[in-house]
């Protein structure tokens, strides 16, 4: 089968972006079973405090936010390619269907053989939910979008005021858990830690899928919408959009940030106000989700800028190899912090993930290019097409 495929280079440049955020997050994540907790139950002091602060306010949940969106636009444009073998979007449903059995497959290994944290498996079975759901109206999309994000926006604000409760609380801080978890993790073998994802953490997997299957699934909507609405096909037609996006994005996420910053005070202690934790949850929830509408507005505004087009551009080579990339990050991150690598888990401060998230990531960039100087696309984009097309 042949299809005519014209990458739009606004969205592998986003992409690529994207992936910066995604790994200085997992990094932090990588680096101890104790991020789960907000700032202020991790006893971080000084640089070290406002590191973590900064990475929680500006970066978390943000970027993987971003890539969702971007999977549901992909799934609209995967639907709508036009070719001499493609006679209408239901001959693409057995090669879709295919293309996420073969995610699933690839995030699922991910995920017992390199790193729990995985997000691929989420989005193949997510994906599939897209397919059935996928003849909508504009108006429906837009519902869809609307509903499923405030329910997401509830679960968070409800599962923030659960950890207050003093019997939750207390076992999450003082559970042997994670000091267990923490030996395994930063002085166990290779197959000791395998053991312990397959016994600890894999099996927590269905469940976690329950709790962010309505984010996920609303952002999918929501990048549908903007295919279908041609958003990145022709940024100078949307401009003002984006300018107004930009502008409500940063006033909200200024009003969320100094919301959380109020509530912060209130929570995390031996006192609980459990609606003070519901509010501060509610807030997180939706300061990722207009930071992200930020961080997108804002990226697309600059393309449209010749001098800032060349500055992002390099970009575009992680984003076209953005699978190969992110499995590239968690198998030599992994590698580093566990203690069947360099160990250095829990061994790091938090002030030094963001200048080797960087450093890390124009390596990346560079050995896209070179990778995509002699080949069409990343090994991993390769396979995945492989298994989807056959070819």
């Amino acid at each position: 089968m042949e299809a005519r495929k014209k990458r739009i280079e606004a969205l592998d440049i986003l992409r690529g972006f994207a992936l910066f955020g995604v790994l200085l997050v997992n990094l932090t994540m990588m680096h101890t079973s104790r991020t789960g907790f907000s700032v202020s139950r991790m006893g971080l002091e000084g640089i070290n405090h406002l590191s973590a602060l900064g990475i929680e306010v500006f970066f978390q949940g943000k970027f993987y936010t971003i890539f969702s969106i971007l999977f549901g636009l992909g799934f609209f444009l995967f639907m709508n390619r036009k070719g001499k073998d493609i006679q209408s979007p239901e001959a693409l449903k057995p090669f879709f269907i295919r293309r996420m059995l073969a995610l699933l497959f690839f995030g699922l290994l991910h995920m017992v053989f390199v790193w729990h944290g995985d997000i691929l498996h989420v989005y193949a079975l997510i994906g599939l939910v897209l397919l059935w759901r996928k003849e909508k109206t504009e108006e429906d999309l837009l519902r869809g979008v609307l509903i499923w994000l405030l329910i997401a926006a509830f679960i968070t604000g409800v599962l923030n005021a659960l950890i207050e409760v003093p019997i939750l609380f207390h076992a999450m801080v003082t559970s042997e858990m994670s000091p267990y978890a923490d030996s395994v993790y930063s002085g166990g073998s290779y197959w000791e830690l395998l053991r312990f994802r397959l016994v600890h953490e894999v099996q927590n997997a269905p469940v976690d899928l329950v709790f962010i299957l309505p984010k996920i699934l609303g952002l999918f909507y929501l990048g549908f919408y903007l295919g279908r609405k041609k958003l990145f096909e022709n940024l100078k037609d949307h401009r003002g959009t984006l300018l107004k996006t930009l502008r409500y994005s940063a006033a909200i996420s200024l009003i969320m940030i100094l919301g959380l910053l109020f509530f912060r005070p209130y929570t995390g202690g031996e006192n609980p106000y459990y609606t003070f934790a519901f509010l501060e949850g509610i807030f997180r929830e939706t300061l990722t989700l207009s930071g992200s509408a930020f961080y997108i507005s804002g990226l697309l505004l600059l393309l449209g800028k010749t001098p800032w087009k060349k500055i992002l551009n390099p970009l575009k080579y992680l984003g076209k190899t953005a699978l190969s990339n992110y499995l590239i990050q968690t198998l030599f991150w992994s590698w580093v912090f566990n203690g069947y690598g360099l160990g250095f888990y829990g061994r790091l401060p938090y002030w030094s993930f963001f200048p080797l998230a960087t450093a890390f990531f124009i390596l990346q960039i560079l050995l896209s290019k070179w990778w995509l100087s002699r080949w069409k696309t990343g090994p991993m984009e390769a396979l995945w097409r492989r298994f989807t097309y056959g070819t």
